[in-house]
């Protein structure tokens, strides 16, 4: 394997990379000297258009498990790299162990060092966690507050709507406030030491409540047929 020499001269545009077998006065950089560029760097083809300091361009056809256009970070005492790149013909940043050839869980820090609250992690199955690494077997984890306009959650079944089936069977107010007694919330609504334990889930829970609301519902249309009853039967007493 032959080391490389940067060849260059003032006035040109161009920097050369030779092997050092080729040039004479050959100077070996020490550990610490910095290597400046000013202006683009490009790697494989030209770009037609600079858009940035560092551009690494292939032009190949990408066959599958293949990378293209790769720029891969290595720190061979931790065994680890990081892949920036273009895989399956798919734009990729991913974390490997190069040493048991294993893709690794991957980090994004926003802020200082990582386990801050500003980091996104990204696990070997695909599971995020943001501001958290304990994300458990959820596809999203986030320790803090979620901002958003709409949530939409879906492939919920069976909605409620059978709560106006001819066969649903209504429970009497009488069991309703027994149960109450009981156990200190309604029936098919999980109580406070549940909700502090597992959490809730907002497609579940909009669901139930939704039944809760559909019984009350029937409730009072029940109490008005009885009120219309028995005020029919107070006017024809008065009569």
């Amino acid at each position: 394997m032959y080391s490389f020499s940067f060849t260059g001269y003032i006035g040109y545009h161009t920097l050369e990379l030779r092997y050092d077998r080729e040039v004479s006065n050959v100077v070996a950089f020490e550990g610490l000297d910095p290597v400046s560029i000013q202006g683009q760097l490009s790697i494989g083809l030209a770009p037609a258009e600079p858009y940035g300091k560092l551009v690494v361009q292939e032009s190949k056809a990408v066959d599958a498990n293949d990378w293209s256009a790769l720029i891969r970070s290595t720190n061979a005492i931790a065994d680890r790299d990081v892949f920036l790149g273009v895989y399956n013909q798919n734009a990729v940043v991913a974390a490997h162990n190069y040493a048991r050839s294993l893709w690794k869980d991957l980090y994004v820090n926003t802020a200082n060092g990582v386990g801050d609250g500003g980091n996104v992690f990204i696990g070997g199955p695909g599971n995020v966690g943001i501001g958290t690494t304990d994300v458990g077997s959820n596809k999203l984890t986030v320790e803090g507050t979620i901002g958003a306009r709409k949530v939409k959650v879906t492939a919920l079944s069976p909605w409620p709507d059978y709560v106006f089936a001819p066969a649903y069977e209504l429970p009497s107010i009488a069991k309703v406030e027994q149960y109450i007694h009981e156990h200190q919330h309604l029936p098919g609504i999980p109580a406070a030491a549940e909700v502090k334990e597992r959490g809730v889930d907002l497609g579940e829970m909009n669901a139930k409540l939704l039944e809760k609301i559909e019984e009350l519902t029937l409730y009072l249309i029940e109490q008005n047929k009885r009120m219309d009853l028995m005020e029919k039967e107070l006017k024809a007493m008065q009569k």
